[in-house]
C-alpha cells in the first residue's frame, strides 16, 4: 500500500474511533494493521497520525476517503480493511448506531458486494459464533454438540474456533474462542482476532492434530460435490524382474478432495510408488482401487478419471506455461 492509501486509512480509522474516545483496545486493532504492512518505525509514524486524526476534525468525509483507496485496493485488500474497521468498532465490546452505520458507508463505498456485509458483520461481532446459521460457516472443535452447520472435529481441541468462507473473493478468515493456545503458522492466536487463512497454514493446540488449510477448505468443498472418489490401495508391493524389492508393502486410503505429497530421499521408491498407483506398473501383490475399480485389471473404466503430469525436464523450457500445456 503506498503511503497516500496509508494515510487516507488513518483517517478512515480515526474517523470510526474518536466517536466515544480512542480506547486502548482500539489502538491496538490500529497497531497490529500497521504492523502487519509496515516496518517498526514506518508503522510507529502512522500510528502517530491515527492519533492526531482521531483529536481533530476530520477534512473528508467518508465517501471521499474510500474514494481515495478505492482504486488502489485489490479486492481482497479491500475486505482486510473492512475487516479490520469492524474489528476497531467492536474493540470496547459495544458498536453503536452511528459506528455501525459508518461502517456500512465504507463497504459500500469501497464496492464490498451488499450481501457480503451482514455475514462479516455477525461473524465478527457475535459472543457466540457458534451459533450463527450460515452456509459458509464452519466450526472447528471436539465435540459438535447441538451444531447444525459445517463441523470439523478435532480431539482434544480446547474451545472452539470459527470460520468463515467470503466466497466472492475466496477468502478465510478465522476467529478463536476458548481458553487454549492454539497457533497459527507458529504463531499465537489471540481470542477474539480474526486472522486470515492463506494457503499452506497450519492450525496447532497443544497436542492436538495440525489441521491445514487443505482441511479447511475441504470442508467448504464437500457439501457442493455430488459424488465423492474414493481411490485405495490395498497391500500392493513390488519387485523388480531380478527379484530385487522396489516397493515394500503398503496401504493407502484417501478421498478426492485432498493433496497428499511423496517425500523421500533418491532411491526410496517414490517414482516407483507414484508408477503403481497411476497405473503404468502392476503390482507384485496386492491392488489399487479408484471408486472400486481396479485400476490395472479395467483399465478402460477409468480413462480420463486418473492421470499424473511429468516433471519438469519434459517440458520444453522456451515455451510459455500454456503453450507446454496445449
Amino acid at each position: 500500500m503506498t503511503a497516500k492509501v496509508l494515510d487516507a486509512l488513518m483517517q478512515l480509522f480515526a474517523h470510526l474511533a474518536k466517536e466515544d474516545g480512542v480506547a486502548r483496545e482500539e489502538l491496538r486493532v490500529v497497531k497490529d494493521f500497521l504492523y502487519q504492512q509496515l516496518p517498526q518505525d514506518t508503522a510507529r509514524d502512522f500510528i502517530d497520525k491515527f492519533l492526531r486524526y482521531s483529536k481533530q476534525e476530520s477534512a473528508s468525509t467518508l465517501d471521499t476517503l474510500c474514494a481515495e483507496v478505492n482504486s488502489e485496493l485489490t479486492m481482497q485488500q479491500k475486505f482486510f480493511v473492512l475487516i479490520r474497521l469492524l474489528e476497531l468498532i467492536r474493540a470496547d465490546r459495544e458498536v453503536t448506531a452511528s459506528e455501525l452505520d459508518a461502517a456500512r458507508r465504507v463497504s459500500v463505498g469501497l464496492n464490498i458486494p451488499v450481501d457480503d456485509f451482514e455475514p462479516i458483520y455477525d461473524f465478527l461481532t457475535s459472543d457466540k459464533p457458534r451459533q450463527l446459521l450460515h452456509k459458509n460457516l464452519l466450526i472447528i472443535s471436539s465435540s459438535k454438540g447441538s451444531l447444525r452447520g459445517a463441523y470439523l472435529e478435532v480431539e482434544h481441541f480446547e474451545g472452539y474456533a470459527a470460520v468463515l468462507h467470503i466466497e466472492s473473493v475466496d477468502v478465510y478468515v478465522l476467529r478463536y474462542l476458548g481458553r487454549g493456545e492454539p497457533y497459527l503458522n507458529g504463531q499465537p492466536i489471540r481470542p477474539e482476532v480474526v486472522y486470515f487463512i492463506t494457503p499452506g497454514s497450519v492450525m496447532r493446540q497443544g497436542r492436538t492434530s495440525p489441521i491445514y488449510y487443505t482441511d479447511i477448505v475441504a470442508q467448504f468443498l464437500a457439501p457442493r460435490q455430488t459424488e465423492r472418489l474414493s481411490f485405495v490401495a490395498s497391500g500392493i508391493s513390488f519387485r523388480f524382474a531380478g527379484g530385487h524389492v522396489g516397493l515394500h508393502e503398503l496401504s493407502l486410503d484417501e478421498q478426492s478432495g485432498r493433496m497428499v505429497a511423496l517425500m523421500g530421499a533418491s532411491g526410496a521408491g517414490k517414482s516407483t510408488l507414484l508408477n503403481l498407483l497411476n497405473g503404468n506398473l502392476r503390482p507384485s501383490t496386492g491392488n489399487v482401487l479408484l471408486s472400486g475399480i481396479d485400476i490395472h485389471r479395467e483399465p478402460r473404466r477409468i480413462e480420463g478419471v486418473i492421470g499424473y503430469v511429468s516433471q519438469d525436464d519434459l517440458l520444453v523450457e522456451e515455451l510459455t506455461v500454456y503453450d507446454n500445456l496445449h
